[in-house]
């Protein structure tokens, strides 16, 4: 998505993309990662409400309306726990199966 390839310079404020950008020179890339995953458990309750994918990825454009603290943020990409490839294979395949069933929620 856009929010890598930028390191998220265009969707979230400078501060926390400075931070960011610290731990991503520290840690490596997969940082962005973690922080993707982060912003999309931040706005978890919205996409669940929300009424199909246009809205679900209406709301995903501007993750920055749910970051209130760069410490928040970081501190909830560092606590996710690694995924192995079988793992995150599986989850794919259930997203998948669950908008190929019409779950307009």
């Amino acid at each position: 998505t856009s929010w890598m390839l930028t390191a998220y310079i265009n969707v979230l404020p400078a501060y926390v993309v400075l931070r960011i950008l610290d731990a991503c020179f520290y840690e490596g890339n997969k940082v962005l990662f973690r922080i993707a995953v982060a912003l999309i458990e931040s706005c978890e309750s919205e996409l669940e409400r929300a009424e199909g994918i246009y809205e679900r990825l209406k709301l995903l454009r501007d993750p920055g309306l749910y970051v209130y603290s760069a410490d928040t943020l970081m501190k909830r990409a560092f606590e996710i726990p690694r995924f192995s490839r079988k793992k995150l294979e599986k989850l794919h395949d259930k997203a998948v199966e669950m908008e190929n069933h019409g779950d307009s929620k």
